[in-house]
């Protein structure tokens, strides 16, 4: 058609037209972004270096970054609200920039993040000798899981505005522990099945998965023996008479034990322990095989939770695991041997290479970023985040109150405690002055010391009718040289008993300060002690401190002993 037409049919000026067809005008169509395209494109790196680094920005993060870059540069855009973008510019933004995706962020330990070049190299300097001559089919990775009874969230559609959605579907907390095996070439070998219980029953093992074995422990994970049994009858059938083999896994206590070790020495298996803290880099289950297979069981739970069957029970029933286990090991058939090989090049242990760890920390992704408006602005946004990191100030160290069970306490009564009474009204007294020598060292008797207190009779007056506050002073002198002495006693290190509400704990000495020492205790679970899993670390006075004891003994999983507090009367 002539342009004329097109004009008329399109409801375009003739003009435009006109331009398009000589190529006046070579922009692009829409209205113009608010920042130029380096702008934009340095936005988009310092995303992604912060995201390097470990502190990934959330768009409310980028608009406030943008706020103060403008604001530190002078600029005001009416577009913006107090300078502020607003969620239409960060979805423009993100699709102008397509290397940068939105996703749900995974937290992890400040000890993991610790990891440096020197730990890897390490790590893979010894892998490399211990997998020299070994083939691929005879590198095995295993770690054990568990499958929970929880199907998760799903989005799902709803009237706007709602604020609480809800879908029927029973769920709990239980679960049921397996280990899962393969090696580099991405064969799975059978499923070893715990069942939290006290007796193992016929139905719990009917339906599963061919040559899976299933076993029961109190806690239902995976202790010593359970692990050792593990070993002997499911990898060593696998493995043995094959030649050279490795084992790769993670150090948990109750992995080593020295029954397996003999076996791998008898039958050339390599026992190789992943460095620690970091299994979410060095792990192939962990890293490419657990995701997915996790995702597909969601699904299969949820599934058949809608059945009629499955929304009468209101937890999973053991007898019925083994039939939803088949199924599970049946969906992820396709696709388990090439997660699992993707798992091992990702950890860098086959093919071997050690870049592939390196590349994932902070220190090797790349130059800090450029120190310009830019930069400075997004540097403001994580810099209080870094103050928790970095440590600012030190901790106040935390004193053990006396206080009888079911009673109370008040301020003043916590300050008279610590010598420290606080502001009062009355007038206070003339304090005497109260000299005394250098107290003696820890080699000497209490009874020299107060001798050497006794010396100076012009500086000291033991009148019964004077102000009884000298008397005090020495008494605080002779108890402070006692602390001393009791003090070179003990060591950062040592274990323990301590004295807390009339009860005796083991626990062992994390730090020494002037009147005691900051004590981590066990916590008591029926005739054993464990460890708890949030640190229960007090500061107690050398009076709470009974005595030093031998290290507790490793019965079981995080299950110890303490025979001298078993002693102890």
């Amino acid at each position: 058609m002539t342009q004329r037409e097109a004009s008329a049919h399109f409801k375009i000026p003739r003009s435009t037209i006109k331009n398009k067809l000589k190529k006046k005008h070579g922009k692009n169509i829409g209205r113009p972004t608010t920042f130029s395209t380096a702008e934009e494109t340095s936005f988009a790196q310092h995303c992604t270096k912060l995201a390097d680094f470990g502190f990934p920005l959330i768009p409310a993060d980028l608009k406030l970054s943008i706020k103060t870059y403008l604001d530190s540069k002078g600029v005001r855009v009416s577009r913006f609200k107090n300078n502020t973008p607003g969620d239409d510019w960060v979805s423009g933004f993100l699709k102008r920039h397509p290397e940068l995706s939105v996703k749900v962020s995974s937290n992890i330990k400040k000890s993991r993040a610790k990891i440096t070049a020197d730990d890897i190299n390490d790590y893979m300097d010894r892998l490399e000798k211990n997998l020299a001559g070994i083939p691929p089919s005879r590198i095995y990775n295993y770690d054990e899981t568990n499958l929970t009874d929880d199907t998760g969230n799903k989005k799902v559609l709803c009237k706007r505005g709602t604020k609480y959605v809800e879908q029927i579907c029973n769920s709990t907390k239980s679960a049921i522990s397996l280990m899962f095996c393969g090696n580099a070439e991405g064969h799975l070998i059978p499923n070893y099945v715990v069942y939290k219980a006290e007796a193992l029953w016929t139905t719990w093992t009917e339906g599963g998965p061919p040559n899976t074995r299933y076993n029961r422990s109190k806690s239902g994970w995976f202790d010593t023996n359970i692990f050792q049994n593990w070993f002997e009858s499911t990898f060593l059938k696998e493995v043995q008479g094959g030649g050279p083999c490795a084992l790769i896994g993670d150090n948990l206590a109750s992995h080593i034990n020295e029954r397996v070790i003999e076996i791998c020495e008898a039958h050339d298996i390599k026992f190789i322990c992943l460095p620690p803290n970091t299994t979410h880099i060095t792990q192939p289950l962990d890293i490419a095989f657990f995701r997915p297979m996790k995702g597909a069981w969601r699904n299969i739970l949820r599934e058949w939770k809608k059945t009629k069957i499955g929304s009468c029970f209101t937890t999973l029933p053991k007898d019925l695991f083994p039939r939803l286990l088949t199924k599970l090991m049946e969906k992820i058939d396709m696709n388990k041997a090439e997660n699992l090989k993707s798992g091992f090049i990702k950890a860098g242990i086959y093919p071997l290479n050690r870049q592939k760890l390196l590349d994932r920390l902070a220190e090797n992704k790349g130059e800090m970023f450029d120190q310009d408006l830019i930069g400075n602005a997004f540097l403001c946004r994580i810099q209080k985040e870094r103050e928790d990191f970095i440590g600012v100030g030190e901790k106040q160290r935390k004193k053990k109150l006396q206080v009888s069970p079911g009673d109370s306490i008040s301020v003043e009564e916590i300050r008279k405690s610590r010598g420290n009474p606080g502001p009062s009204n009355e007038t206070p007294q003339p304090k005497k002055k109260l000299k005394y020598a250098e107290l003696p060292s820890s080699s000497e008797s209490d009874i020299d010391g107060i001798d050497t207190l006794l010396s100076d009779s012009d500086d000291v007056d033991l009148d019964p009718d004077s102000d009884s506050e000298d008397v005090d002073n020495l008494d605080l002198a002779v108890a402070e040289a006692e602390e001393e002495q009791q003090a070179s006693n003990y060591n950062v290190g040592d274990f323990v008993i301590v004295q807390f509400e009339n009860k005796n704990f083991p626990g062992r000495i994390i730090s020494i300060f002037d009147k005691g020492a900051k004590v981590d205790c066990m916590e008591k679970l029926s005739k054993q002690w464990r460890w708890p899993s949030k640190k229960d670390c007090i500061d107690y006075e050398w009076s709470d401190i009974i005595r030093k004891i031998q290290p507790p003994l490793l019965c079981k999983r995080n299950f110890f002993r303490v025979p001298d507090l078993e002693d102890f009367v």
